[in-house]
């Protein structure tokens, strides 16, 4: 999983825990006071009445300090510290903390690397539909990780995730399309779910969306479209730079200009969508 759409877990936890906060400390939860429930989070005062309320039981209180502990908010990251109160939470059933539990497992922060374990925490958070698990569990099914390798079940898995809107999901689920793993190959549906994925700036989906266009996969060949995009990444993908740098020696210089013009209006297409899905969310 990339960091940016872990990035994307984190604040859905993080807008969890915010709610916390505004039961115990009577705050409005609107977006204009995000910012002051913010600095709360942070404080000792809070973190001790969040404590306080996670000794005492309370599921969503348990959730937040593991939260706190795992990503270092107002405390030093503690990842053991993390573990005991996510696992608090997620026993009781809560799929952020199941998820959260899948993720100290499968990065080794609480011992060595436990696949097995990891997608165990996984399945039971993706059986409540969280997204983001969803996409972990399907990465699992893909590589045999902890569990017997299934692409069928990896792009069911992924579908799903793609469908709530996680960008890498719909990455993935372009490229088992593209290649024809766990499904039928179809390059027109691997484009259009790459091309949801490049609408949330997701790096390694606008590099693909470059290669269909170069190598009319799922779209009709188009050079000026895929130096466009890959434009866009140059200097989040090396890759994408490589190929830039080929296009500049053989592409007339007109078409070039054209390109890079398009890859501005691109630009601020991404921007632009990206902005108001954050805003849907």
């Amino acid at each position: 999983m990339t960091k940016r759409n872990a990035r994307g877990h984190i604040l859905a936890v993080l807008l969890a825990t915010l709610s916390v906060l505004a039961v115990i400390t009577g705050c409005d939860s609107s977006q204009e006071n995000a910012q002051k429930q913010f600095a709360l989070l942070l404080s000792s005062e809070e973190f001790e009445k969040v404590k306080s309320k996670a000794e005492n039981g309370d599921l969503e209180s348990q959730r937040a300090l593991g939260f706190r502990y795992h990503y270092g908010f107002g405390v030093k990251p503690d990842a053991n510290l993390s573990f005991k109160w996510y696992m608090k939470a997620a026993e009781k059933g809560d799929p952020d903390a199941q998820w959260a539990i899948g993720d100290l497992y499968e990065s080794g922060l609480v011992g060595p690397v436990n696949h097995s374990e990891a997608c165990k925490w996984f399945a039971k958070s993706a059986e409540q539909g969280d997204a983001y698990a969803l996409l972990r569990l399907g990465a699992c099914y893909q590589k045999g990780s902890g569990v017997h390798k299934d692409e069928r079940i990896a792009v069911l898995l992924y579908r799903l995730s793609a469908d709530k809107g996680v960008a890498e999901a719909q990455y993935n689920l372009g490229n088992c399309l593209l290649n024809g793993c766990g499904t039928d190959k179809n390059e027109s549906a691997a484009f259009t779910f790459y091309r949801k994925a490049a609408e949330q700036d997701f790096v390694p989906a606008i590099y693909s969306l470059g290669l269909c266009y170069a190598n009319g996969q799922g779209v009709k060949k188009d050079m000026i479209e895929a130096y466009a995009y890959w434009d866009i990444i140059d200097t989040r993908h090396p890759d994408a730079r490589s190929k830039i740098a080929e296009l500049d020696k053989t592409m007339p210089e007109d078409s070039i200009d054209g390109a890079v013009k398009r890859s501005r209006i691109l630009r601020k297409e991404i921007e632009f969508k990206r902005g108001r899905s954050l805003k849907k969310k």
